[in-house]
């Protein structure tokens, strides 16, 4: 668990995130404690035509507000 924090912290993605040229949902979650949601603000203001979403969840958006997440999915794939 120590390792993967230690990374989470110090991963730079941001010469990538510029290069997705596919259809992009960013999703952020306010009240996320491992990944702070300006991360995703960031990911969707560097990612050209990208879609944003928040939801109002901590990191695991999967198991506290999985129909909210499952519609915001779906209604992006549609």
């Amino acid at each position: 668990m120590v390792a993967l924090v230690d990374f989470v912290c110090n991963v730079d993605i941001t010469a990538y995130v510029g290069k997705i040229t596919a259809p992009t949902l960013i999703v952020g979650m306010t009240r996320d404690q491992l990944v702070p949601v300006r991360y995703a603000r960031e990911f969707q203001s560097a990612i050209p035509g990208s879609s944003y979403v928040e939801i109002d969840s901590g990191h695991a958006a999967a198991t506290e507000k999985p129909e909210e997440l499952l519609k915001i999915v779906q209604d992006f794939l549609a």
